[in-house]
């Protein structure tokens, strides 16, 4: 079992925090026209402010990736 102090540093130390829900939906609608990745803010349990990150259970891909295709040689 984790330690509560673990668990914050995961969840709170390498995040910004934001002061209000409307500064983190700013900063979601921001992301999202930049680079088209769907994330969403929320109360941290923790520390009380709100943080922006990915939607819980969601699977993480790249969609703005460029194609690579090899073509053999002759």
């Amino acid at each position: 079992m984790a330690s509560k102090r673990n668990l914050r540093q995961r969840c709170c130390a390498r995040k910004a925090a934001y002061g209000s829900a409307g500064e983190a939906q700013r900063v979601v609608a921001r992301v999202y026209w930049a680079h088209r990745t769907t994330l969403h803010a929320y109360r941290c349990p923790f520390c009380g402010s709100f943080h922006v990150g990915h939607p819980p259970g969601e699977k993480r891909t790249r969609t703005n990736f460029k194609q690579v295709t090899s073509y053999g040689t002759h």
